[in-house]
């Protein structure tokens, strides 16, 4: 019987973690998880940070460049040049198509390596309607596809990414869909602490959370259209909104029920305390709620998701949202899916009128996410690089 190949991974990426954002902790997690299989070492080449890391943060090598500034660019490729040398990577790692794809394309034709691309969301889906995704401009288009077309796997973390891939012209064959992770061992440990009594919110009212940016795409002014609906029909109807939200913030003051409402901010709020995920405040936040809504125009796989099913949480999310992979529709979950006001705001009476039945579900809720775990992940992630290593 023919013996596995080691694998030595080389994740080439820009931006990598303690960046706060979906992409870069999941490349953290996942060779984090990837090292502590056997057979299997992984390392990360990513650009300088503008501030001082510990040298403890990282479990796996890591290399940076010297300099930030006029020659950036010339010490970032230098670091991915050196690492693969160094750690003699025998196999290449692109997440994010635009960036770590095209890096890990050009590291794996100097160094006749494979390489393994990943798309997370914006690098091949696109939104016209919020001006979202890197595909809009033809000429970048072209570079997605010409990468797509050179790689030897491709890692899709939804089958709402693998089917645009597929739309481009690529074999379908050559596209894997592996979802993106979460820390359920970690949350599953920390003790609940109800965050209500700080928001002056009472046990009998039913929240609603959102987490994330305002940014166009995520179409946070659709909920806020919904709760300014829905506010005299559901008296008890709440609404917390984590993310950096300044301006949403200003338009919340202006209505009548803005004392409903609570602009959280960025959670958690430090830097230094974001190096150590998952958060224990952000986790008391979702499991304080009674719903986490997802409205985005397009959401290529939705980790915040993820992160309020493992702590029990119900979702409503739009029709385009990768995490319907995973949700088990009226289970755990509901789409509103004509993706209008009026199909969320049905969405959110459902969960309202049945929030007795939803709140004695949160441990069936949160175990419906368990197979998810960054380790089990990670075993899916080796097994497709072994594939490519040894075919």
């Amino acid at each position: 019987m023919k013996k596995d190949k080691s694998l030595n991974i080389g994740f080439l990426v820009l931006s990598h973690f303690p960046a706060l954002a979906g992409a870069e902790m999941a490349n953290h997690f996942l060779a984090t998880e990837l090292n502590k299989i056997d057979g299997v070492r992984a390392s990360v080449a990513m650009r300088k940070m503008r501030h001082k890391l510990p040298k403890q943060l990282f479990s796996y090598p890591v290399y940076i460049p010297f300099k930030i500034g006029k020659w950036e660019r010339t010490f970032r490729t230098w670091a991915r040049i050196r690492m693969i040398r160094k750690e003699k990577n025998n196999i290449l790692f692109g997440p994010t198509i635009h960036t770590g794809g095209r890096y890990a394309c050009e590291m794996a034709q100097k160094f006749k390596l494979p390489f393994v691309a990943q798309a997370h969301g914006n690098d091949v889906v696109t939104n016209i309607e919020s001006g979202h995704g890197v595909c809009l401009d033809p000429i970048r288009k072209k570079e997605v596809v010409t990468i797509l077309t050179k790689a030897d796997k491709i890692l899709a973390v939804s089958s709402l990414l693998k089917e645009t891939i597929v739309s481009f012209g690529i074999d379908e064959e050559k596209v894997q869909v592996i979802p993106n992770g979460i820390c359920y061992q970690a949350i599953q440990s920390m003790a609940f602490e109800d965050v209500r009594p700080r928001y002056q919110i009472k046990p009998s009212d039913f929240v609603l959370l959102t987490v994330g940016r305002n940014v166009p795409f995520k179409r946070l002014e659709l909920v806020l259209e919904a709760f300014d609906a829905l506010h005299m029909e559901i008296p008890e109807l709440k609404w917390l909104i984590v993310g950096r939200n300044p301006e949403f913030g200003e338009l919340i003051q202006s209505k009548s029920w803005s004392d409903r409402v609570v602009v959280c901010g960025t959670i958690p709020a430090e830097s230094s305390d974001r190096l150590y995920p998952p958060y224990k405040e952000l986790i008391n936040h979702y499991r304080s709620a009674n719903l986490f809504v997802s409205s985005s125009y397009i959401e290529p796989f939705g980790i915040t998701s993820l992160e309020a099913l493992a702590c029990g949480t119900p979702i409503l999310v739009s029709p385009r949202n990768g995490i319907r992979d995973i949700m088990v529709e009226g289970s755990n979950g509901k789409t509103f899916f004509n993706d209008d006001l009026e199909s969320l705001m049905e969405g959110i009476r459902y969960f309202y009128q049945n929030r007795e039945v939803f709140n004695q579900r949160r441990f069936e809720i949160s175990e419906s996410v368990r197979e998810y775990s960054w380790e089990k992940i990670a075993q899916r992630v080796a097994g497709v690089f072994r594939e490519v290593l040894n075919h």
